[in-house]
C-alpha cells in the first residue's frame, strides 16, 4: 500500500511541476466516430471518450492492445499469465463480456483484440465509456473499444525489428500505395516469446507465437467509394494445468469486409457493409475445438437537417453460428439477430442533445428496446456540463451457453446507466474532466467458483450464472496538459462494483486506481514514463494485493528514415497478480529499430 500511495502522490505533483513552463499553441483537435457512428470533434462528444493516437502508440511501444489500454483510467486488465495469455478488460467495473471490441467498426473477439492485434497496424483507438447497445447491439453494455487501422495514405513503407526479455522477438512490416482515387495497404507481423510460468508456484516458462496479416484497398468513382479489408491473426499459446503438464492452444481470428459508401445528395450519406467474422480455437492435446462464425450486414445512413441537426438510421442483420467439441460432447448453435436504430443529434445555441432508440430482435431471446439520451450545456466558453442516461442489454453468447462452465438456463442481461460530468478547458494547454456514474445490471452473466461460496467436492467446479442485481457507482477524473515539449495525462477512478444480493464485490475490479503518462521531447529524442496504480481486488475468494507499475520508454529519430526505441517494463520489479493464482512479468527490457523508406 505504501508503494501505491507514493506513486499516486508523485503523479499528483506532476501538474504543479509542469505549470512553470510556457503554454504552446493550440493543437489540432481529433475527430471521433465511435460515440455516435458519425464524425464529431472530441470536444463535441457528449459521451465519455478516450482517444489513443498513433503518436501515443509509438511512444508506448506496447506489444499488444491490453498493455496500451491498462494505462488509461477506468480500463482495468486482468491477464492469466504473461504475453499472449488470455486477457480481460473491465471497463468502469463492467464484466469482461460487456465491452464490445471493434476493428474498423466490425465486431471481433475481445480476447483476440487484446492479445492478437498488433499496435503497429493501428492508427488510433477510440474508447467510449457507457452503454452503446442502441447503436451497436448486444455486448456494448459497458462501452465500446474501436481499433481504427492505418490507411494506405498514412502507412508508407516501414520495417521494424524488436527483441527483449523472455527471448521476445518481434518483426513487422507495412506497405502503402495511393494515387488519389485508389489506395491499398498491407501490414504483416510475427511475434514470439518464451513467456513466463503462468501460474503461481510453477517453474516452466510458457510461450506464445503469433502472426498477423492485414490488407486494405479502396477505390473511388465519382460519389461512390468501394473498399475491402481482411484481418487474419493466428498463433499458438502454451499453457499448463495445475500439475504443470504442458498444454497448447491454437487460435485463428479472421474478419473480411466489403464496404460501399456514397453521397445520395449534398446532405445524405449512406454506407453498406458486408462482413464475416470467424474465431476458432483448438487444443494440441485433444480433438477439442470451439468455432464461432458471424456473417453480418450493416446499412448506416446520416442526413443533415439544416446546419444544427443530423438524423441517422441504421439497420443490422446478422447470423451467429457456434460449433464445438469439448470432452467428447458436441455443441451447435445458430441464431438470427436483427436491429434497427434511429438517432438525432441536435445543437441549439449552448444546448446539445443526442437521442437514440433501437429495437433488437434475437431469435433465441426475443425482442429488446434500448435507448440513450445525452445532454450538453455550455456554461461558459471553457466549461461544459454533461448529463447522460441510457439502457443496454446483452444476450448470452454461445460460450456462455455451451462452453466450459456453460449454462443453458441463462437469461439476457439488462442495464441502465446514469452519468453527470464537467468538462473544463483551462486555456489551450490544459483540460480537466470529471464524471460521476452509476450502472445497474439485472441478470449479470458471470462465472462463479462454487467451492468459494459453498461446499463442493471438485475444486475446479465453476459455473456461469445470472446474478440477479449488480451495481457499480463511481467517480472518474481526468487531466491533460500540453506545454512546450512536455505532455502529461493523468486519471483516476474510485468505484464500488458489487453484487447487491450478496453484498460481495464483483471479481477482479479495484475500488481505486490511477494512471499517469509523462512525455518529454528533446529535438529528435524523446523520453516517457507511464504509471499504473491499482488497489485491492477480490477474486475466487482471495484478496489480491495492490500494486504500482512504472514503465520507462525512450528513443531517437535518426534523420527521416531510421529510429531506435527502448522500453523498460515494470521498472520497480513488482511481484503482483491481476487474476488470482496467475503470475505477471517481472522487470523486462525491450529494444527496437525501425526504418521508413
Amino acid at each position: 500500500m505504501k508503494t501505491l500511495s507514493s506513486a499516486c502522490w508523485a503523479a499528483g505533483l506532476l501538474p504543479l511541476v509542469l505549470c512553470a513552463q510556457e503554454p504552446e499553441a493550440e493543437q489540432l483537435e481529433p475527430m471521433v466516430v465511435t460515440a455516435t457512428r458519425t464524425e464529431v470533434p472530441l470536444s463535441g462528444a457528449t459521451a465519455a471518450v478516450i482517444v489513443i493516437t498513433r503518436a501515443d502508440l509509438e511512444r508506448m511501444q506496447a506489444l499488444d492492445l491490453a498493455e496500451v489500454l491498462r494505462f488509461h483510467a477506468g480500463l482495468e486488465i486482468s491477464r492469466r499469465g504473461g504475453l499472449g495469455q488470455p486477457a480481460e478488460l473491465h471497463l468502469r467495473g463492467g464484466d469482461h463480456d460487456q465491452t464490445l471490441f471493434l476493428l474498423d467498426g466490425l465486431a471481433v473477439n475481445p480476447d483476440a483484440a487484446l492479445t492478437n492485434l498488433s499496435p503497429d497496424m493501428v492508427e488510433r483507438v477510440e474508447v467510449v465509456k457507457g452503454p452503446r447497445s442502441t447503436l451497436y447491439g448486444s455486448d456494448a453494455m459497458a462501452g465500446v473499444v474501436n481499433v481504427i487501422t492505418r490507411k494506405a495514405e498514412d502507412a508508407g513503407t516501414r520495417l521494424r525489428l524488436r527483441g527483449g526479455s523472455a527471448d521476445t522477438q518481434d518483426a513487422a512490416g507495412s506497405y502503402g500505395w495511393s494515387d488519389g482515387s485508389s489506395a491499398m495497404s498491407m501490414h504483416a507481423q510475427h511475434l514470439r516469446s518464451d513467456g513466463i510460468p503462468p501460474q503461481a508456484g510453477q517453474t516452466e516458462d510458457r510461450g506464445h507465437r503469433g502472426s498477423t496479416l492485414h490488407l486494405t484497398g479502396r477505390t473511388t468513382y465519382e460519389e461512390v467509394e468501394l473498399s475491402a479489408r481482411i484481418w487474419n491473426a493466428q498463433g499458438d499459446t502454451d499453457t499448463s494445468d495445475e500439475f504443470e503438464t504442458p498444454l497448447s492452444q491454437r487460435r485463428r481470428n479472421r474478419t473480411v469486409a466489403l464496404e460501399g459508401g456514397w453521397l445520395v445528395n449534398d446532405d445524405w450519406e449512406s454506407k453498406l457493409t458486408l462482413s464475416r467474422m470467424e474465431d476458432k480455437a483448438t487444443r494440441d492435446d485433444s480433438e477439442d475445438f470451439v468455432r464461432q462464425v458471424r456473417p453480418q450486414l450493416d446499412w448506416m445512413n446520416s442526413v443533415l437537417v439544416g446546419e444544427d441537426q443530423r438524423l441517422s438510421f441504421a439497420l443490422m442483420l446478422a447470423n451467429e453460428k457456434f460449433d464445438a467439441l469439448q470432452d467428447g460432447a458436441t455443441s451447435r448453435g445458430d441464431s438470427d439477430i436483427r436491429s434497427f436504430a434511429v438517432q438525432d443529434e441536435l445543437l441549439l445555441g449552448r444546448h446539445q442533445v443526442v437521442a437514440a432508440l433501437s429495437l433488437h430482435q434475437h431469435e433465441d431471446f426475443g425482442d429488446e428496446r434500448t435507448w440513450n439520451l445525452e445532454y450538453g450545456f455550455q456554461l461558459r466558453d471553457d466549461l461544459r456540463l454533461l448529463a447522460a442516461t441510457g439502457t443496454a442489454y446483452r444476450a448470452p453468447d454461445a460460450l456462455d451457453l455451451f462452453g466450459f462452465s456453460g449454462n443453458l438456463n441463462l437469461t439476457d442481461e439488462e442495464a441502465r446507466n446514469y452519468e453527470l460530468g464537467l468538462d473544463y478547458r483551462i486555456g489551450p494547454a490544459q483540460s480537466v474532466d470529471a464524471r460521476v456514474f452509476r450502472s445497474d445490471v439485472d441478470g449479470l452473466i458471470t462465472t462463479i467458483c462454487l467451492p468459494c461460496i459453498e461446499d463442493a467436492e471438485d475444486e475446479e467446479d465453476f459455473m456461469t450464472v445470472n446474478v440477479e442485481r449488480a451495481r457499480t457507482t463511481g467517480l472518474e477524473l481526468g487531466y491533460r496538459l500540453r506545454i512546450a515539449d512536455w505532455r502529461l495525462r493523468a486519471g483516476g477512478l474510485l468505484q464500488d462494483p458489487k453484487d447487491l444480493d450478496t453484498g460481495r464485490p464483483l471479481p477482479r475490479r479495484a475500488k481505486a486506481s490511477a494512471t499517469a503518462s509523462l512525455t518529454r521531447q528533446f529535438g529528435r529524442h524523446y523520453a516517457g514514463l507511464d504509471l499504473l496504480a491499482v488497489g485491492k481486488r477480490e477474486d475466487s475468494g482471495r484478496t489480491l494485493d495492490p500494486y504500482a507499475l512504472l514503465n520507462l520508454t525512450g528513443g531517437i529519430r535518426w534523420g527521416e528514415h531510421l529510429s531506435f526505441d527502448g522500453r523498460v517494463e515494470n521498472l520497480l520489479d513488482q511481484d503482483y497478480q491481476t487474476a488470482a493464482g496467475y503470475n505477471q512479468p517481472p522487470r523486462s527490457f525491450f529494444a527496437s529499430v525501425g526504418y521508413r523508406f
